[in-house]
């Protein structure tokens, strides 16, 4: 008895139930997941979604004090300001997240 009720609390999923379907459920509400574009727009907005959150929150890892972004410090090793990770990682890792994975 108490097997079958907890095999029924188990198997029940709602829509909401996992982050997956919640991202799927957003980007269906948009318009986001249907056609044959969809991935690349998904990404597209991925993309925008992090670069506008990176701008606005400005981590010191990847901004200066005056706000300005840091050189990636592949093409400046010299400069004392250059970051590992730039600004624009965690737009692109988002944007492959949502295109590709959702």
């Amino acid at each position: 008895m108490a097997a079958e009720a907890i095999d029924k609390i188990l198997t029940q999923e709602k829509s909401w139930s996992t982050p997956q379907n919640a991202f799927e459920r957003f980007f269906f509400s948009i318009g986001l997941m249907t056609g044959p574009n969809a991935p690349w727009y998904r990404f597209g907005f991925g993309a925008a979604l992090g670069a506008i959150l990176m701008w606005a929150v400005r981590p010191s890892f990847a901004f200066t004090d005056q706000g300005r972004a840091r050189p990636w410090s592949i093409f400046a090793p010299t400069d004392p300001d250059s970051t590992m990770i730039p600004w624009w990682l965690l737009p692109v890792g988002l944007a492959f997240f949502f295109g590709v994975f959702v």
